[in-house]
């Protein structure tokens, strides 16, 4: 089963929504059941294979109760996460013109941008935590884990690996004549990775929690090889189109990229939309984007850092 493809085709036109809403068209509607059941079948086809004539099978699901599509029960989850979404594109910190060239905080960022970027964090940061902490009785626990870094280096690769193949891909387009330089000059992610260190100050600095745990771990975003044969690829014949390195990348390194465009599309697209409008079409942005995944993976493993903190809440 490809697991690579998660989001149905024809949804083009759904643009405000980020899961089948009152406003969403028609045609939405129907690419959206019709990849669900052809999922779904394909379930049950490899799920049938596992177990013997007679063998029983017991799924639970989110789902409703009733033929209403936009009953209130399925969109509790989602609503909320459209808002959050929105909310998120108009959060880029202030101070950040001088950031020409660059999406993120990179190497070639002026300290006014690198700091500009932290204080915004920060300052969400404690807003959070003191929410959270109104939540909790005395002795509450509170576990978070977060994308970050494991040292000081505010340029660590593992920070970019998301982000620096979306600047590039968005750098070509403007290249190409397909989006305005300008524009692309003064796009920015609103996302900062906070090293232990600054989460312990932090978390210090707001007063609700005691830290019990705070640690980082590596994940290495690959998958296995049996997921390769699984998926019938054989070399890189799907994608090799995308693969300028084409003897270095594999079938593994196709995969990977895949999952890693695929990953990115549902964070990025709101906020490219949000700032670009139609003017960029996004299947080229995310096309790019697996290409120089694919050629990063060819030449070396993806790993990211997760901050790890167990907290209790004070009196």
């Amino acid at each position: 089963m490809d697991g690579s493809k998660w989001v149905p085709d024809g949804i083009e036109d759904n643009k405000g929504s980020i899961y089948v809403s009152r406003t969403s068209p028609t045609t939405v509607v129907k690419a959206y059941y019709e990849q669900y059941e052809r999922d779904f079948v394909t379930f049950l086809k490899y799920r049938s294979k596992e177990l013997v004539k007679g063998g029983r099978m017991i799924l639970t699901m989110l789902g409703r109760n009733n033929e209403d599509l936009y009953s209130k029960g399925c969109h509790y989850v989602w609503e909320p996460l459209a808002m959050a979404l929105k909310e998120l594109a108009a959060m880029v910190p202030d101070g950040i013109e001088d950031n020409k060239g660059n999406i993120y905080v990179s190497r070639t960022s002026p300290t006014t941008v690198v700091k500009a970027y932290y204080e915004q964090y920060e300052r969400d940061f404690v807003t959070f935590l003191k929410y959270r902490s109104k939540e909790l009785v005395k002795g509450g626990r509170m576990i978070l884990t977060m994308l970050g870094r494991n040292n000081e280096d505010l340029y660590s690769k593992g920070c970019h690996y998301v982000w620096e193949p979306l600047a590039m891909a968005l750098k070509e387009l403007a290249a190409m004549g397909l989006i305005e330089e300008e524009k692309v000059n003064s796009f920015n992610i609103p996302i900062y990775h906070l090293s232990p260190a600054e989460v312990k100050y932090i978390v210090e600095k707001e007063g609700s929690f005691t830290i019990d745990v705070l640690e980082t771990s590596e994940l290495h975003i690959d998958v296995s090889d049996e997921t390769c044969s699984n998926t019938g690829r054989s070399g890189v014949q799907s994608d090799s189109h995308l693969c300028k390195d084409r003897e270095k990348a594999t079938p593994r390194d196709c995969i990977n990229s895949d999952n890693m465009a695929n990953s990115l599309r549902p964070l990025a697209e709101p906020l490219l939309v949000s700032h670009f409008g139609t003017e960029l079409n996004m299947d080229q942005v995310f096309n790019k984007c697996r290409e120089i995944f694919v050629n990063c993976m060819a030449k070396e493993k993806t790993t990211f850092t997760n901050v790890i903190i167990s907290m209790t809440k004070r009196n």
